[in-house]
């Protein structure tokens, strides 16, 4: 069989491919991390391994094309119209100082449009595997291509950052991965929950003292450079070669090359972002049940853009949520910390206009980035949310939540989904409803949907946040991984027509 693969930067990765390679899948396009591109280019001489940052870009070798390219897209013109909004706002992450313009953008996604329709006609995979929700222009573009044509595609999304456990979909669904040895115990799940019922001091550290430290160790790594470079009389540019470089458009290449310049340019438009911001925080009223809590989610990140799904959005999430709340009923946003953070790229998904346009929203409230979460979530009438884990924070504290999108946590007790919500009366009926002990019904929940799981992380990043916990089972994962791929592609094969 022959497979569409996009992994992520783990060596587990190239290892699921070996162990794919011994069931007799091999893949036909390879469109992932860079780290692994020589690795299958020695090892699968027939396929046709792309390199990651130019294809974003829409550079590829492409046409001209036969009649059944164009056939496919005019035939699915729809398809394609809402495909191209979400594709472009995914190149914000390759435009960290705003020079893509939007025609640009348009012809990038016209040009991987028309080669992936070819290229997936000419190589005609069986499957598609994705180590992680695909959230690159050009990964996104093949993701959705595929499903268009009805090719079974597989991904992995990672768990709660406390459990290294990974849940696999199949065409968008959740699937079962039981008989993987996931042994996360009750006890362990309902210790997690009880904590999230704690005061937010005690809580949040356990979610946010690495993202502070990794933020001061940036500083005090970036200031020792400096000095150092500045006493040997030496100025190296500091710009990320895969993102700031490789992965922009031609006009940001042609940047100075000095990394102070383009520092000062992105320190500037994030402090202008932050005083848009605050300008119109105010001191809010936390009367319970006269608001609803919608914390912001950081942005650019896959967690909204893909899966916010139709709410990937947040400006859109508001306007549905604003159309089925009373009047009387105010919505208190708060923005994401490290939305305002020097050593992420939040500028990329944010300006002044941004914030003008969500305060004509009647009722919007801005709240400071430093206020108690836990407080906002306690006296609210509900939460609202695209894929936050606020979801699971106010589940557990016995608060109602409303989600938009498609977290690892959709379906569990307490929470609904917008599809299911069509106006304030709906609404009213489920925050009426009865709730069962929160604690109960979360560790019922989520034992069942992490020991139908795979244990293990997706990317690197996640391997760096539980390399406190890592054991040999997450190194070694790649079996686990290849074996549930295996197992769904077989039952395809057996399954009468």
């Amino acid at each position: 069989m022959k497979y569409v693969y996009c992994p992520a930067g783990r060596a587990t990765w190239a290892a699921v491919a070996l162990e794919l390679n011994g069931y007799g899948f091999s893949p036909c396009i390879w469109l992932g991390d860079p780290v692994h591109d020589s690795f299958a280019a020695d090892n699968f001489a027939a396929c046709t391994v792309l390199d990651f940052y130019r294809t974003n870009l829409g550079r590829v070798d492409g046409g001209p094309y036969k009649p059944v390219v164009f056939t496919t897209y005019a035939e699915n013109k729809p398809f394609f119209d809402r495909l191209m909004i979400k594709a472009l706002d995914m190149m914000n992450r390759q435009d960290p100082l705003e020079r893509y313009s939007f025609e640009t953008r348009k012809q990038t996604f016209y040009a991987l449009v028309l080669y992936f329709i070819d290229l997936l006609d000419r190589k005609n995979p069986d499957f598609a595997l994705f180590s992680e929700a695909a959230h690159s222009p050009a990964q996104f573009i093949l993701y959705r291509l595929c499903r268009l044509k009805k090719i079974t595609t597989i991904e992995f999304s990672s768990g709660p950052s406390v459990f290294p456990v990974v849940t696999p979909k199949i065409d968008g669904v959740r699937a079962d991965a039981a008989g993987n040895d996931v042994r996360v115990e009750r006890e362990e799940i309902a210790n997690w929950i009880r904590g999230l019922g704690q005061d937010y001091t005690e809580a949040a550290t356990k979610y946010t003292i690495k993202k502070e430290r990794s933020l001061i160790k940036y500083f005090v790594k970036l200031i020792y450079r400096y000095l150092k470079e500045a006493a040997q009389k030496t100025y190296r540019p500091n710009v990320n070669p895969t993102y700031m470089v490789k992965n922009c458009i031609d006009g940001c290449q042609a940047m100075s090359r000095w990394e102070w310049k383009l520092k000062k340019r992105l320190a500037a438009k994030e402090a202008r972002i932050r005083r848009a911001y605050y300008q119109y925080v105010q001191t809010v009223d936390t009367d319970k049940g006269t608001y609803v809590y919608f914390p912001l989610h950081y942005q650019p990140e896959r967690t909204t853009n893909p899966e916010g799904g139709e709410y990937y959005d947040q400006f859109q999430a508001l306007v549905k949520l604003r159309s089925i709340l009373d009047n009387d009923v105010a919505i208190y946003i708060k923005e994401h910390p490290a939305q305002f953070w020097a050593n992420r790229n939040g500028g990329c998904a944010r300006n002044s206009d941004y914030y003008r346009n969500l305060r004509s929203i009647d009722g919007i409230c801005f709240v400071g980035t430093g206020y108690d979460a836990f407080e906002l979530i306690d006296n609210s009438l509900f939460v609202a949310t695209i894929t936050g884990t606020v979801g699971v924070e106010a589940i557990a504290r016995g608060k109602p939540v409303l989600v938009f999108g498609d977290p690892w946590y959709r379906g569990m007790p307490g929470s609904v989904h917008i599809d299911d919500i069509q106006d304030s009366t709906s609404l009213g009926k489920f925050l009426s409803e009865p709730q069962d002990d929160p604690i109960d019904a979360l560790v019922e929940f989520c034992y069942r949907i992490f020991n139908t799981s795979i244990y293990g992380v997706v990317n690197p990043s996640n391997e760096k946040y539980f390399k406190h916990a890592m054991s040999h089972k997450i190194q070694d994962s790649a079996p686990a991984f290849a074996a549930f791929v295996r197992s769904i592609m077989s039952a395809q094969i057996e399954r009468p027509s």
